[in-house]
């Protein structure tokens, strides 16, 4: 048994966190620049002109594939990894 099948609760409240977080990036690019001076230490100026980070809530398992091949290609990670156990279904 997996993670995420041991703490249903604890994964279904991540996923809402995040859907919730994009929606206000989404909206507020105010909430966004406050949060990347808090948290990245941005100056207000980078802030204003930073484009704003993603955070996808679903992801399929050829695009992460890519990622990762791409990521091994060019030294980003120390061995291949198998996605198709990384996707959340």
């Amino acid at each position: 048994m997996g993670y995420w099948n041991r703490a249903d609760a604890t994964a279904a409240a991540f996923r809402a966190a995040i859907i919730k977080a994009q929606a206000i990036a989404a909206t507020d690019p105010g909430a966004v620049q406050q949060g990347l001076q808090k948290f990245a230490g941005a100056s207000q100026q980078t802030a204003a002109i930073a484009s704003d980070p993603e955070f996808p809530t679903q992801q399929s398992a050829a695009a992460l594939g890519r990622l990762a091949g791409l990521m091994l290609n060019f030294g980003m990670l120390p061995q291949a990894y198998s996605v198709n156990k990384m996707i959340v279904k």
